[in-house]
């Protein structure tokens, strides 16, 4: 089930469509968060209040890249699972990691040698380079600050 991105484990995807700011790459299966001006952006290493994964690619080749349009968002819950890739870190020091929070390297990748912005719940090991993780700075929880 290897991939990159966000891949859903457990729970009911709750696909809803949002307004991604024009001319915004997007991977299909970046998590993402509004912007300022109430737009969808990509996730980021200091992104908090994440609304869900997107579920489609935008790139700059798109006929609609420079229009603000709706796109496709698997709306993330409390209790729901996904898996994500990180960068090789050694399994012993992954596994005494389960059950804190770390933080994201980017849209698509966590990186739990960083636990600034706490945006990411590990609750699993899969390998060195695949995390099981709830994304604990979501929309409404307050949990993390944008910056």
């Amino acid at each position: 089930m290897a991939g990159s991105g966000f891949i859903r484990v457990t729970g009911k995807p709750n696909i809803e469509y949002f307004k991604r700011a024009a001319s915004q790459i997007f991977s299909n299966l970046a998590l993402s968060y509004f912007d300022g001006s109430g737009y969808l952006i990509p996730a980021d290493a200091t992104s908090g209040d994440h609304l869900g994964v997107v579920m489609k690619t935008v790139t700059a080749a798109d006929a609609d890249y420079a229009t603000a349009v709706s796109i496709p968002v698997d709306v993330v819950g409390e209790n729901d699972i996904f898996e994500i890739s990180c960068s090789a870190t050694a399994l012993a020091t992954l596994v005494a990691l389960v059950g804190t929070y770390i933080d994201l390297s980017d849209s698509v990748t966590a990186n739990p040698s960083a636990s600034a912005k706490d945006a990411l719940l590990l609750v699993g090991v899969i390998s060195t380079t695949r995390l099981l993780v709830k994304i604990a700075s979501r929309v409404n929880t307050l949990r993390t600050a944008t910056t």
